[in-house]
């Protein structure tokens, strides 16, 4: 192999990937490849929780936004069980003192406080 040989490989190399990048840039600009990409930390679509039902099937419960819903994925297809479930919004209990009190280990009801004479 001599070196005009070699020169011509290398520059028909070189003529390809130019032309490979050349394409990727024009579908670029005439927007057939759009990537979008949410910004560092607001991502729309979560992934709560998977439950396996068998090999062939699994329940999903997914969030988009502020409502979460339940899909049943599978190889015949998949399916969606139900939409808009609300995001559950945890509350503390209230403060009153019976939710304070030590609970009676026979009866489940507040114990009584004993009153020293």
């Amino acid at each position: 192999m001599d070196l005009i040989n070699l020169f011509q490989y290398l520059a028909a190399l070189a003529l390809v990937l130019a032309l490979l990048v050349g394409l990727a840039w024009v579908v670029r600009r005439a927007g057939f490849a759009q990537v979008t990409r949410p910004a560092r930390g607001k991502r729309r679509l979560e992934v709560l929780e998977v439950l396996p039902l068998d090999p062939k099937r699994r329940l999903m419960l997914v969030r988009c936004d502020a409502e979460a819903h339940l899909l049943l994925l599978g190889q015949d297809g998949d399916l969606v069980i139900q939409r808009g479930i609300a995001h559950p919004r945890f509350e503390l209990p209230s403060a009153d003192a019976s939710a304070l009190k030590p609970l009676d280990k026979q009866s489940d009801k507040p114990a009584e406080a004993e009153v020293s004479p």
